[in-house]
Parts: structure tokens; C-alpha cells; sequence
């Protein structure tokens, strides 16, 4: 049998030693219960510090995207306007290809165009030739003929002298002359002029002819002197 004082002071003591515990323990969950409130009051505050700078930004790219949007817009519009141009230099290249061609097939033209008419250029050159060896050769038998025709002027002129009982004229019997024959400066200024190539060769002619004349009226006049004298 156990004493009833013993039993008491046992149970009182265990109460207190029950309840001890449970302070302690309260007391060390409440500790860690408001540790926990405190670091989810920090976590707290750094998630809304976070969403704060997660807002500015969002406004910021909000903000970016509404200006891309609007430059967007600007460059559809530059887009279409540019679309415009190069189509319009695209048609003014086809046109310029166009003229280029034209221009390159006319060239060629031209060239082919070139080409006779240096080839005609060419022949009548070489028709020419002849005709001018036949001018010069012209202007050569002008200036021999002519050249008889003062000699045999001069061949007259001393053969009146002589006739007429005058001493010949020494320069003329030489083949001396003093001063150019007015013939001969009409031949120099007008030497390509066939019409007085042709005067000239008829005066000859008719210089010629008067020159037999006189030498038969001579030679009739001495053959009847003689008949006369024998």
C-alpha cells in the first residue's frame, strides 16, 4: 500500500512536469512559428519588390512595344511607298533597256551605213583618179601648147621684121621674153577651165594658120621677083 501523501506529491509532480513541457514546447513552436511569419514576411516583401520591378517593366515593354508598333505602322506605310518607287524605277529600267536597245540596233545601223559609204567613198576615189591623171595631163598639153603658141607668135614676128627689112628682135630670136603673154595669166587663174583650154588651142590654130599664110604670100612674092628678074 502506498501512502496517500506520497501519491499526491507524485501526481502534483508529475502535472508540473507535464505542463513544463508543454510550455517549452509551445513556447519553442510559437519561436518557430513567428521565424516562419518573419522569413514569409521577408519572402513577401522581395516578391513584391520583384512584381514592382516585373510592373516597370512590363510598362517599359509595353511602352517599346506600343513605339515598335508605331514604327511598324510608319515602315508599312514607307513599306508601300517604296513598294511604289521601285516599281516606277523598275518600269523606267525596262523603258532605259528598251532605248539602250533601240539605240545599239541603230549603231548598228549606222555602222553597216558607215561602212558603204566608205566603200562608195572608196570607189569613187578610185574613179576619180583618172579623171584627175586626164585634167592634169589636160593642164600639161595646155601649158606645151601654149608654149608653141608663143614661139611660134615669136617665129611670126621675126619673120614680118625680116620681111619688112628689119633686123630681128634679138630676145624673140632667143627665146628671151620679158613679161608673161596675158594668155599665159588666164591659163595660170583659170587653169582647170576646159572652155579656154579650148580658146587657147583655137588661137593657136588660127596663129598657125596665119603664120602659113604669110609664108606663102612671102613665097608667092619671091617667086614672082625671080620671074621678074630672069
Amino acid at each position: 500500500r502506498i501512502p496517500r501523501g506520497s501519491l499526491k506529491e507524485e501526481i502534483e509532480c508529475f502535472k508540473q512536469t507535464d505542463v513544463g513541457e508543454k510550455e517549452k514546447r509551445l513556447t519553442q513552436e510559437s519561436e518557430e512559428l513567428r521565424q516562419e511569419v518573419l522569413s514569409l514576411q521577408k519572402e513577401q516583401e522581395c516578391l513584391r519588390k520583384v512584381m514592382e520591378s516585373q510592373k516597370k517593366k512590363i510598362e517599359q515593354m509595353s511602352s517599346k512595344v506600343k513605339v515598335l508598333e508605331e514604327q511598324v505602322a510608319q515602315e508599312e506605310g514607307t513599306g508601300d511607298a517604296l513598294k511604289v518607287e521601285v516599281q516606277r524605277k523598275e518600269t523606267a529600267l525596262q523603258q532605259l533597256r528598251a532605248a539602250v536597245k533601240e539605240l545599239a540596233v541603230q549603231n548598228q545601223d549606222l555602222m553597216e551605213q558607215n561602212v558603204t559609204l566608205q566603200e562608195r567613198l572608196r570607189q569613187t576615189r578610185g574613179a576619180a583618179q583618172p579623171a584627175e591623171l586626164e585634167a592634169g595631163t589636160i593642164i600639161t598639153l595646155y601649158s606645151e601648147l601654149n608654149l608653141c603658141l608663143k614661139d611660134l607668135r615669136s617665129i611670126c614676128t621675126l619673120l614680118s621684121q625680116r620681111m619688112e627689112g628689119r633686123d630681128p628682135n634679138l630676145s624673140l630670136l632667143l627665146g628671151i621674153y620679158s613679161a608673161p603673154h596675158v594668155e599665159d595669166e588666164d591659163g595660170a587663174s583659170d587653169s582647170l577651165s576646159l572652155d579656154k583650154h579650148l580658146d587657147a588651142v583655137r588661137r593657136l590654130k588660127r596663129e598657125i594658120e596665119d603664120l602659113r599664110t604669110t609664108i606663102s604670100d612671102r613665097y608667092a612674092q619671091d617667086m614672082g621677083d625671080n620671074c621678074i628678074t630672069q
